[in-house]
């Protein structure tokens, strides 16, 4: 999809990392659609070990560890971190489920101070963020959990 937008040299090395169900599903349309050599799937987040940028979209609250916690594995950290779609709270972190039409899954949310605090304590530095107003969040019964956008940070390793 990223092609369509950007050209991406020829000695690019882009890992995906999901669930096995998805990875094999990413395997067929890769060779289906002759993807660039260069695209792989993985279900083992430490074939990321070594990594440039890590992008993760829409990923981390479906994640059992946090952002830092993930950095933390890695013995070279990757230079660069783009999030972009993750439920940040203005002030609380907190658990919920999330419909995705054929389950329900566990689904968190971060509070923001902590989330770039952490970040920053694993040894990054804020470079800049965004907010998705085209996503939202609505918590049923409980006040105050709301997101009326999702936010997007880019962090780079000190």
């Amino acid at each position: 999809a990223f092609s369509r937008l950007l050209p991406f040299p020829a000695d690019v090395r882009w890992v995906v990392q999901d669930t096995p169900a998805v990875v094999e599903r990413g395997r067929r349309l890769a060779a289906e659609r002759q993807a660039p050599q260069g695209l792989s799937f993985t279900a083992n987040l430490e074939d990321g070990e070594g990594i440039d940028v890590l992008f993760a979209s829409g990923v981390l609250q479906y994640l059992p560890q946090t952002l830092a916690e993930i950095v933390a594995r890695f013995k070279r950290p990757p230079l660069r971190i783009i999030v972009n779609t993750a439920a940040i709270h203005p002030e609380r972190s907190f658990f919920t489920l999330n419909s995705i039409g054929t389950a329900f899954c566990p689904y968190r949310v971060q509070a923001n101070g902590p989330f770039v605090r952490e970040v920053k304590q694993a040894g990054y530095i804020l470079r800049d963020r965004w907010q998705n107003m085209a996503k939202s969040l609505q918590v049923p019964f409980e006040t105050g959990l709301d997101l009326s956008a999702y936010s997007g940070f880019c962090f780079d390793r000190t």
